[in-house]
């Protein structure tokens, strides 16, 4: 872990768990798992991005999930990122869009693989945010070949600086985001403990009585 990433850590420890030495490792673990290779991609990641930028944006999915299957889970996420944000620019460009067409489909692959992908991603923030960084780089460098487009600087431009600008929280300024993703994961583990109660008291209460 970079020792700046450490001190941010540890300053967040400090505030949120003064109580519990044990904290600190207990974060490191959960969001910067060193079985993650940070910032590995392997070489064929830029031709299937060359081939995929002809592409329709729906079938930069398709690459994204020959990736997952593959457990090339940083190329994977590397093309989820660019499918997700060149389908935005695709539907908001295209004056052909319909959302029941398009939109729903842009829609339901996000959802999809951004499910699968998301959770490993979280496992080291160092990771996600140089993934991101990538991302950002080649959306910066390359334009969209699939389709005669209007020019819209303004709106590529801004999908390269949200990429950019989560990239820098996470490497950066991290303790708010893990901040949230903790706070989510206390809400979930108190929603399986109430489930759990419910579960018990059904049981019980389902038991037959003694005469």
């Amino acid at each position: 872990m970079k020792p700046f990433t450490f001190f941010l850590l540890y300053f967040l420890s400090a505030i949120a768990f003064a109580q519990d030495s044990t904290r600190t490792e207990e974060i490191e673990a959960r969001y910067y798992s060193d079985k993650i290779a940070v910032s590995v991609f392997d070489k064929s990641l830029s031709d299937s991005l060359k081939f995929g930028n002809k592409l329709h944006p729906s079938q930069l999915y398709s690459i994204c999930g020959s990736f997952y299957r593959d457990s090339m889970l940083n190329e994977a996420a590397v093309v989820y990122f660019i499918a997700k944000s060149r389908y935005s620019f695709y539907n908001k460009t295209n004056p052909n869009y319909e959302a029941s067409g398009d939109g729903a489909l842009a829609g339901s692959f996000s959802s999809i693989f951004g499910s699968a992908l998301t959770p490993y991603l979280q496992e080291n923030l160092d990771n996600f945010g140089e993934v991101l960084k990538f991302c950002a780089s080649w959306y910066k460098e390359n334009e969209y070949f699939y389709f005669d487009h209007p020019e819209n600087d303004s709106l590529y431009q801004l999908q390269t600086n949200a990429m950019y600008e989560f990239s820098e929280t996470l490497l950066h300024h991290p303790e708010e985001y893990i901040q949230e993703l903790e706070k989510k994961r206390k809400e979930f583990e108190e929603l399986m403990k109430e489930l759990e109660k419910e579960l018990n008291e059904e049981e019980f209460d389902d038991m037959p009585s003694e005469n």
